[in-house]
């Protein structure tokens, strides 16, 4: 911990079921001068990807029935394709293999973000994708099994809703599957975008019609 006058006291950390206690000797916060800081326990960087390829745009989510971190990213494969990938690492650094959610020859799949759904202890994965930079782009998606041992696509949004870009989505940790996708438009009227989703026991989520949340051109990025 960390008080208003930079004096410093180490805390101890416990984990109580599905919840972390951070907590701090009781002489130092009698003591301490307000505000107080408590800093969590933040552990040594880990390597999600050692590759000569270029990986970047990480997104990470916790899959809490497995007790683990499942992390997309997108990999440049050549010029001419990017991919998007997942991976889970345990608590403990152990990594999971390697699986690509998106891998499509001559087609750039970029700005990958998940979700975790623990009703049905699947993930979804949404992310943008065109064959050039001068073209329209879709926002693509991908159920991700329990054991990352499947992806199943499915589309978000395709060329006649526009130069679609930047996705992000929602999860739903009360088991229900219920979540919304948003993204950006790029070609005119442009704006920001939204299509709300169901995600049962199996197959792709049930998607809701569009819905406009900003018409403003210069609306981008949303999160």
């Amino acid at each position: 911990g960390i008080d208003h006058h930079g004096v410093r006291a180490r805390g101890t950390i416990r984990r109580d079921g599905d919840c972390v206690e951070l907590s701090l000797p009781a002489s130092f916060v009698d003591r301490a001068a307000f505000p107080l800081v408590l800093d969590p326990f933040v552990s040594n960087a880990l390597p999600i990807s050692a590759s000569a390829q270029y990986d970047s745009a990480s997104h990470v989510a916790w899959q809490a029935q497995e007790q683990r971190w499942l992390c997309v990213f997108q990999r440049s494969v050549s010029n001419q394709q990017t991919d998007v990938m997942i991976r889970s690492l345990s608590p403990s650094g152990l990594l999971g293999a390697l699986v690509p959610v998106a891998s499509v020859a001559g087609t750039f799949s970029r700005a990958p973000r998940i979700a975790y759904h623990s009703g049905s202890n699947r993930c979804l994965v949404v992310y943008q994708q065109g064959t050039s930079e001068f073209t329209f782009h879709t926002i693509e998606g991908g159920v991700v099994d329990g054991n990352l041992a499947a992806v199943t696509p499915f589309q978000v949004a395709g060329t006649t809703f526009g130069n679609c870009a930047t996705p992000d989505l929602s999860g739903d940790p009360t088991g229900a599957g219920q979540g919304v996708i948003v993204y950006a438009v790029r070609s005119a009227p442009g704006g920001i975008r939204l299509r709300s989703y169901t995600l049962g026991a199996t197959g792709v989520p049930t998607l809701g019609g569009q819905v406009t949340v900003s018409s403003q051109a210069t609306a981008a990025r949303p999160r």
